[in-house]
């Protein structure tokens, strides 16, 4: 740590602006998380009793229907690209004693997008890549997650195609998840 130091008094000052960038972080990556687990449970605010009642919908065109390229986008945008992308480059920004606000927002940006691109990519490698190689289980459409995958062909289906899809979902979920429509 001595050549940090050296460099300038301003040191505590960019670990505390570190330390807040972490804060920020895990902030982030928690919206992002609780968007992705609670994208198939709906919740009824329309009486007191709406988080209690919180359930998975039944019918085969509720399944699927928060399942958009919007929806995906924020997800990766709040939870993979702050902690894989914006967390590490910016902190490396702050050490440098970068103090450009300007240089800040276009590499938050930049990196947003690196995110989102590297979760589709991640989605795309859970159906068709080798899990012998990835690692990857490839259950990501069947869990519910609102996959680059399944956004994308609902995004590009016709009605009867989207039917399919939605159908198609809950068969598979009822076969391996029955307790889910509970």
């Amino acid at each position: 740590m001595g050549s940090f130091t050296a460099k300038g008094g301003s040191w505590r000052s960019r670990c505390i602006e570190i330390i807040k960038l972490f804060g920020d972080c895990a902030n982030a990556t928690c919206l992002g998380q609780a968007l992705d687990i609670l994208g198939d449970i709906h919740f009824d605010l329309s009486d007191s009793n709406g988080v209690s009642q919180a359930k998975l919908p039944k019918t085969g065109q509720d399944r699927l229907r928060d399942v958009t390229l919007d929806r995906f986008a924020a997800i990766a945008r709040w939870k993979t690209s702050h902690y894989s992308f914006v967390l590490p480059v910016l902190a490396g920004m702050l050490l440098a004693d970068v103090k450009n606000a300007t240089l800040f927002s276009n590499a938050k940006s930049i990196l947003l997008e690196i995110g989102e691109y590297f979760q589709a990519q991640d989605d795309y490698l859970d159906v068709y890549g080798d899990a012998n190689v990835t690692g990857k289980a490839g259950t990501d459409i069947a869990d519910g997650k609102c996959s680059w995958n399944i956004a994308t062909a609902l995004e590009k289906a016709s009605a009867d195609q989207k039917n399919i899809l939605n159908v198609s979902n809950n068969i598979f979920c009822l076969i391996f998840f029955p307790l889910s429509f509970i």
